[in-house]
């Protein structure tokens, strides 16, 4: 991955990271529910809900919360946390209702009336359920690994690269220009040392200039 294209694209970089890192986590979610009630159609929900939670969060990053008022960090991150509890609340409920809607055909608002359920779990259950749920965080949280690295971690360990090259260069550049006038110096030549703001730079040429002036006269 070339950090020059993740660079003009952050939009593309932050779906990337919250869509597979939402993905990694509603399949660990979706893999336990799978094998505790055997339902296909709660395993695909389940990685649906994983697609909405990561839209939402999204549509925060990008449009919401760099809008949110607060002159102080403080009250900037209580806004943060403020809205993203109201936000994810209703989300939350929206999607369990879906879910009772669609799955059970039970509604979180109207429960009606709701029989108890006896569950009984075999011994073969019993037997492979610690190497099953051994095996479930497997996929995901290497998942979650992969992606985490080269969107986040890896930028940031390039970006270091870049700074400890950048400080070399101006240890160097400072060396040059500190041999230059030193050489300068030694041959009774004026110098002048500019930097890139143009304001700054002919503010200091015109100094030079009147100082020249003045001392040949």
């Amino acid at each position: 991955m070339e950090l020059g294209t993740a660079e003009q694209s952050p939009l593309r970089q932050q779906a990337l990271f919250v869509y597979g890192t939402g993905l990694a986590i509603g399949l660990h979610l979706a893999l336990i529910h799978l094998q505790l009630w055997r339902s296909v159609g709660a395993f695909f929900f389940f990685m649906s809900a994983a697609v909405v939670y990561a839209s939402v969060m999204l549509a925060l990053w990008h449009w919401v919360m760099p809008n949110l008022p607060g002159r102080s960090a403080a009250s900037h991150t209580a806004w943060q946390v403020a809205v993203c509890l109201v936000t994810f609340t209703v989300v939350s409920f929206a999607v369990t209702e879906v879910y009772g809607i669609l799955i059970d055909g039970k509604s979180l608002f109207r429960p009606g009336e709701i029989a108890d359920i006896t569950i009984t779990i075999t011994a073969e259950r019993l037997r492979w359920g610690r190497l099953i749920y051994s095996l479930i965080p497997i996929v995901p949280t290497a998942l979650l690994c992969i992606v985490s690295y080269n969107l986040h971690w890896w930028r940031i360990q390039v970006l270091q690269g870049r700074e400890r090259e950048l400080r070399q260069l101006a240890s160097r550049v400072e060396e040059w220009q500190e041999n230059v006038m030193r050489l300068a110096r030694d041959a009774d030549l004026d110098l002048v040392r500019v930097g890139l703001d143009r304001w700054e730079m002919e503010t200091t040429l015109a100094q030079f200039t009147a100082e020249r002036r003045l001392r040949k006269r």
